[in-house]
């Protein structure tokens, strides 16, 4: 898998001209492997993706963060969208010290690329 990825990763880099953007896609890039298992306790916390289903996730997840309250109301309009905003939480949270700080599009692509490699 981790091939694979890299390969296609350089694919997509080269459509991207800046600096930042290459540099971010690199970035999101080395986020996967940490991604990767909060995807994966994700499927199966809430295999069916209901509203239900990810809230309860979101409880016993972050069941003291601040970011659990925005999740629990998105997740009654978009259970996928609260879905994401949880697992970027989760990924901010499980950061190594080093990559603290991090912006939020970036996790979210980690966190997307995590969903597609666990779903191929």
């Amino acid at each position: 898998m981790k091939l694979s990825l890299s390969k296609a990763l350089a694919a997509i880099e080269g459509l991207f001209t800046s600096g930042k953007a290459q540099a971010a896609i690199q970035q999101a890039a080395s986020l996967v492997e940490i991604a990767l298992p909060i995807v994966q306790d994700l499927d199966a916390l809430a295999p069916n993706r209901t509203t239900e289903q990810v809230i309860a996730a979101a409880k016993t997840l972050l069941a003291t963060e601040k970011s659990l309250q925005p999740i629990l109301t998105q997740a009654q309009t978009s259970p996928t969208g609260a879905l994401l905003s949880l697992a970027t939480a989760l990924l901010e949270k499980n950061l190594p010290a080093a990559k603290a700080g991090v912006a939020t599009n970036v996790l979210n692509t980690a966190v997307q690329l995590a969903v597609t490699a666990a779903h191929a």
